[in-house]
C-alpha cells in the first residue's frame, strides 16, 4: 500500500509540475512563434523590420555586451572571494555579514542606481555603459556572495580530509573546495550574465541603450509585440547557449560526492590575517552600500522628504512585499519538482531541460509582454490581467530557470 501511495503521489506532482511548467512557458512560446508568423502563414517580416537598422543593432550589440561583461567581473571579484570569507572562515563578524549580504541582495535597483547618483551626480553616469556595469555589478555582488558562499560551504569534507593528507591546504582548496564551489560560481555569473542582459532598471535610468531596453521601448512606442520579441532574438541565442553550458556543467557536481556525508566542512584559520581582512570587508561595506545610501539620505534633504517618498509609495511597496514572498514560495516548491525530473526523470529529462532552457532564454520584458499579449483581454483572461496574479506569474518565470539550477545538484546528492 506505501509503494501504491508513494506513486500516486508522484503521478500528482509530475501532473502539478506539467501544468505549471506549461503555465510558465507559454509567455515565452506564444512571442516565438510569433516572430515568424504572419498574416497566417511563417514569415520573416518581424526580423527583418526589427534588424533594418545596422548601425542601431550594432550600438545595441556592444552596448548590451559591456554592461553584461562588466557588471559579471564587478559581481564575481566581489562575490567569490567574499563568499569564501564569510561562509568557510573563521572571519569576525561573518554571521552579521551573511545577513548583510541577504538585506543587500533585496535592495531594488532603482534604489541602487538613485544611491551612486546621488554620491556622484547624474552627468557623471548618463550614457556610460560601464557606468552601468559599475552599478549593476555592485548591486548583483550579494547575489554572488550568498551563492558562492552556500557553494564553499557544501564542499565535501571527507574529500578535504582525504586531499589534506598528501595536498596540504593549497592543494585542498585547489583540487576539493573550489572545483566543489565552481557550479555556484557558474550558476552566479550565469545569473549575473542574464540579469543584466534583461535588465531595463539601470540602463533606463542612465539612458545606455541595449536590447533589454530596446524590446520594452519598440513595444511601448506600438511597434507590436512581434517586433518586439524580434529584437530580442540575439539576447535569446546568447541566454540559451549559456544556459546550455551552465547546465552541461553543474549536471556533473556531485558525481564524486560520498553518499550519506553529514558533516560540515572544516573552517579554515586565517590566522594573522583575520583581523585585516575584517576591516578591509568592513571598509568595502562601508564604502559600496553605506556612503552611496547616506548620499542618497542626504539629498532627500530631511525628514519630511523621507516621509514625502514614503506617502509616493508606500503602497507600491506594501504590494511587493507580499507578492514577493509568494512568488518565491511558488519558485522553490516548482524548482525543486523541475530540478527532480531532470535528474531523475527518465523520458521527461530532455523536455524538462529544453524547457528550463527556454525559460533562461527569455528577456523579462519579453515575459511581461508575453503575459500582456495573453491576458489583456475580454473574460476570465482579463480579470486574472487585472489582479495581483500577472506579477506573481512573471516573478515566477523571471526566477524559476535559477532556482532549477541551484537545486540539481542536491538532488544528485
Amino acid at each position: 500500500m506505501e509503494g501504491k501511495g508513494s506513486r500516486v503521489v508522484g503521478r500528482l506532482l509530475t501532473t502539478v509540475l506539467f501544468l505549471c511548467g506549461a503555465a510558465c512557458l507559454l509567455p515565452s512560446l506564444l512571442m516565438l512563434g510569433g516572430v515568424f508568423w504572419d498574416s497566417g502563414h511563417p514569415s520573416f517580416v518581424h526580423v527583418v523590420d526589427a534588424f533594418s537598422t545596422t548601425p542601431r543593432v550594432a550600438a545595441l550589440i556592444g552596448n548590451t555586451l559591456a554592461v553584461a561583461a562588466g557588471t559579471v567581473c564587478v559581481s564575481l571579484l566581489i562575490g567569490i572571494p567574499t563568499g569564501f570569507l564569510f561562509f568557510r572562515t573563521d572571519l569576525p563578524l561573518r554571521g552579521a555579514a551573511i545577513i548583510g549580504c541577504l538585506v543587500a541582495a533585496c535592495i531594488p535597483l532603482h534604489v541602487t542606481v538613485t544611491c551612486w547618483m546621488a554620491l556622484a551626480g547624474m552627468q557623471f553616469w548618463l550614457g556610460s555603459a560601464w557606468g552601468a556595469a559599475w552599478i549593476g555589478g555592485i548591486a548583483y555582488a550579494p547575489l554572488t556572495t550568498l551563492i558562492t558562499g552556500i557553494c564553499f560551504a557544501a564542499s565535501d569534507p571527507d574529500l578535504e580530509d582525504a586531499a589534506g593528507l598528501d595536498a596540504g591546504r593549497r592543494g585542498v582548496f585547489r583540487h576539493v573546495t573550489l572545483p566543489a564551489g565552481s557550479w555556484g560560481i557558474a550558476v552566479a555569473a550565469l545569473a549575473v550574465v542574464v540579469l543584466s542582459m534583461w535588465d531595463i532598471t539601470i540602463t533606463d535610468v542612465l539612458t545606455v541603450r541595449t536590447f533589454g531596453e530596446e524590446v520594452f521601448t519598440q513595444f511601448q512606442l506600438g511597434a507590436g509585440p512581434w517586433n518586439a520579441a524580434a529584437m530580442a532574438l540575439p539576447v535569446i541565442a546568447v541566454g540559451a547557449l549559456a544556459g546550455y553550458a551552465a547546465w552541461r556543467h553543474v549536471r556533473r557536481h556531485g558525481e564524486a560526492t560520498l553518499a550519506g556525508t553529514i558533516r560540515k566542512a572544516a573552517t579554515v584559520r586565517l590566522g594573522f590575517l583575520r583581523y585585516p581582512l575584517c576591516a578591509l570587508a568592513v571598509i568595502g561595506f562601508l564604502g559600496l552600500y553605506v556612503v552611496p545610501f547616506a548620499a542618497l539620505l542626504k539629498a532627500l534633504g530631511s525628514a519630511a522628504g523621507l516621509a514625502s517618498a514614503w506617502r509616493a509609495t508606500h503602497e507600491e511597496i506594501v504590494l511587493t512585499l507580499w507578492v514577493t514572498p509568494l512568488a518565491a514560495t511558488i519558485c522553490a516548491f516548482l524548482s525543486v519538482l523541475w530540478a527532480w525530473v531532470i535528474v531523475r526523470g527518465g523520458f521527461a529529462r530532455v523536455p524538462a531541460v529544453a524547457g528550463m532552457l527556454l525559460l533562461f532564454a527569455t528577456p523579462g520584458p519579453l515575459v511581461g509582454i508575453g503575459l500582456i499579449t495573453l491576458l489583456n483581454r475580454p473574460g476570465l483572461a482579463g480579470v486574472i490581467y487585472d489582479s495581483e496574479a500577472t506579477l506573481v506569474a512573471a516573478y515566477v518565470i523571471r526566477a524559476l530557470p535559477f532556482g532549477i539550477l541551484a537545486m540539481i545538484p542536491a538532488i544528485k546528492r
